[in-house]
């Protein structure tokens, strides 16, 4: 599962891909594509709910990082990989 922020339209998708044996099938949802970019990432790999109180830490300490290059007209992203991991992405203009 993906969670998709755009933060200047105050918009927040949750996502899911289609894989290939969904066979076209939607389960009655919109299809949404986003644009590709450069993203940095940082894994987080803590068992729930500490997992979560990590999100908004992992977030600051990407932005401060990256503050000069981040590229806010995509999205921040968090890829749920399993249960107890998580990256959080925020897109960066080619350096």
């Amino acid at each position: 599962m993906y969670g998709l922020d755009y933060d200047e339209n105050k918009l927040y998708r949750v996502c899911s891909l289609v894989r290939e044996d969904d066979n076209g099938e939607t389960f009655g949802l919109k299809l949404f594509e986003f644009q590709g970019g450069i993203y940095m990432r940082l894994r987080l790999a803590f068992a729930p709910p500490e997992l979560f109180e990590k999100i908004g830490p992992a977030y600051n300490l990407l932005i401060s990082q990256y503050k000069a290059s981040i590229n806010w007209s995509l999205p921040t992203i968090e890829y749920y990989k399993a249960h107890n991991i998580l990256d959080i992405m925020v897109s960066i203009t080619k350096q």
